[in-house]
């Protein structure tokens, strides 16, 4: 992300009036963790995780916090549907609904079966270590 970004900003200084405001929408959205329309995110973080020496280390607060990095790992968290909007500032919105918020705080408090299941053979594991 940080590399295409710096890419378009560059482009951004040597480009005509026409593609200038095009350019900043991308690099707006690209500092908000998304990829613009049109970019294949696959080929670049290939590309990127061959290029570069990735650590295997759990990722750091400021990492997990920096572009969209929490509602991917966690689409739980996220309401409704993230969308990509014109706004330079706030280029990523959620649009939804009262129902969106009751159905996630729902999944929350009452886990799958499958998730009890685990839940309950973690805390027998948990006892016979004692």
């Amino acid at each position: 992300m940080h590399a295409l970004r710096d890419r378009n900003a560059q482009i951004i200084k040597l480009s005509d009036d026409h593609r200038i405001k095009s350019l900043e929408m991308d690099v707006s959205i690209l500092r908000n963790g998304v990829y613009p329309q049109g970019v294949n995110a696959q080929e670049i973080e290939k590309e990127m995780m061959e290029s570069h020496k990735i650590s295997d280390a759990p990722l750091s607060t400021t990492e997990l916090l920096t572009f969209n990095t929490f509602f991917e790992k966690h689409p739980e968290k996220v309401c409704g549907q993230q969308v990509v909007t014109s706004s330079r500032e706030f280029p990523i919105t959620i649009k939804g609904n009262r129902a969106d918020v009751e159905s996630a705080i729902d999944k929350e408090l009452s886990p799958e079966p499958d998730e009890i299941e685990a839940l309950a053979l973690e805390t027998e594991l948990d006892l016979f270590s004692i």
